[in-house]
């Protein structure tokens, strides 16, 4: 009698239980085909047809030292192709940076640029803002920074601000002392300088 009923639980699980699996399958994939696949899965919004025509390269940066000791950094928001050789690439929101050995920042910032490494030059314009932690500041059309040389300079109108006061120019030129022990910055104002001395500075 036992043994009956054993045998008769035994063939009523292997029909119930492969029947239930069934039923948990198929609620499984009726539970997956409700879900918002569209919510589900996070996607970035780009124009793919403009990423196929435009080769371009995101946060691009360079980095690297002077042939007298200054370490300078040039980074962009984005970066194209200027040539058909790449051998340049137009920017934009281009910022430089160079430390000097005495410790003197020079920050250098413009809306677009051209950066070309194999000329060793970085051309920002736009409206180039150039800052030094000596605490001068002038703002200029367009400038011309080297890559492996201390060396800025500008040759559109420059307007200044600084520890002597306003000052107007019409040519700019910044490098690094080129005196033994002195590796200070040199700042060259030349053609038509005007400046308004302010003694309280």
């Amino acid at each position: 009698m036992a043994t009956d009923r054993y045998s008769r639980l035994v063939g009523t699980a292997k029909l119930v239980l492969p029947l239930v699996a069934l039923a948990i399958l198929s609620t499984l994939f009726l539970v997956a085909r409700r879900i918002d696949t569209e919510a589900a899965i996070p996607y970035a919004t780009v124009d793919v047809r403009e990423l196929a025509r435009e080769a371009r390269v995101g946060e691009p940066r360079y980095a690297g030292m002077t042939a007298d000791g200054a370490a300078i950094t040039v980074t962009a928001a984005r970066a194209t192709p200027g040539d058909a050789r790449v051998s340049t690439l137009q920017t934009t929101d281009m910022v430089a940076q160079i430390d000097l050995a005495d410790g003197t920042i020079v920050g250098i910032t413009a809306p677009t640029g051209r950066l070309d490494t194999p000329g060793g030059l970085a051309e920002l314009a736009g409206g180039a803002v150039v800052s030094l932690s000596t605490g001068w500041r002038a703002e200029t059309a367009t400038l011309t920074a080297a890559l492996d040389a201390t060396r800025v300079v500008a040759d559109t109108r420059i307007d200044a601000t600084g520890p002597l006061g306003d000052l107007t120019a019409g040519a700019m030129e910044l490098t690094q002392g080129a005196e033994p022990g002195d590796p200070g910055p040199v700042l060259l104002f030349t053609d038509g300088v005007r400046l308004l001395y302010d003694p309280g500075r």
